[in-house]
């Protein structure tokens, strides 16, 4: 599908991921200018961007596509920094989870029989994290930590070699706001 007007187009263009999985992006393309353009002749309205004539000012230039309901964002986690901690926050930009709220996710690599402490915690929101293998498959998820406040404690085996995601979302899909995530490894105890 091409939708055109006289600064560029929309080109959606479909993406297949195996057997039952696809993903539709929408794409902005605009035109190369060319630095010099043959003169325009008496009476031509301006192009953005050019003089209407010489010594006046220029017009302005063609504003890109707005962000609406028709544009899509692509999915990318978030790789965690090589410290295993992020200090971010949880807004109404990050992913909606269908269920009221939104959520962020972060990616790590792990080994087999890696075991890790995950640690969420937030003064703004009741955290809830959940851990999800490199297939995509649920792992291990925590929504209080011991003591009885509201911040996640998870401790977690790591039974494949892989990339997995850890999501950050506030339980019941309520509210948002600043947080710490930590990942660490543990050692084995001798």
């Amino acid at each position: 599908m091409h939708s055109f007007n006289s600064s560029g187009f929309f080109r959606s263009v479909r993406v297949s991921a195996g057997l039952s999985a696809a993903l539709t992006l929408s794409l902005w393309f605009s035109p190369v200018q060319a630095q010099q353009r043959p003169p325009r002749p008496p009476g031509q309205p301006a192009q953005p961007g050019q003089p209407a004539q010489p010594g006046q000012p220029a017009q302005p230039p063609t504003p890109a596509p707005p962000a609406g309901p028709n544009v899509r964002r692509v999915y990318t986690p978030i790789p965690l920094p090589n410290s295993n901690q992020a200090e971010d926050s949880l807004t109404q930009a990050d992913i909606p989870t269908g269920q009221g709220g939104f959520a962020r996710d972060y990616t790590f690599v792990g080994r087999v029989q890696d075991r890790i402490e995950v640690d969420l915690r937030s003064d703004s929101f009741d955290t809830l994290i959940t851990v999800l293998n490199p297939d995509g498959t649920f792992l291990a998820e925590n929504d209080d930590g011991p003591g009885g406040g509201t911040n996640s404690l998870l401790f977690a085996r790591l039974e494949k070699e892989g990339t997995y995601i850890i999501r950050v979302q506030a339980f019941g899909g309520a509210g948002g706001g600043p947080f710490t995530l930590k990942v660490t490894r543990l050692r084995p105890v001798p």
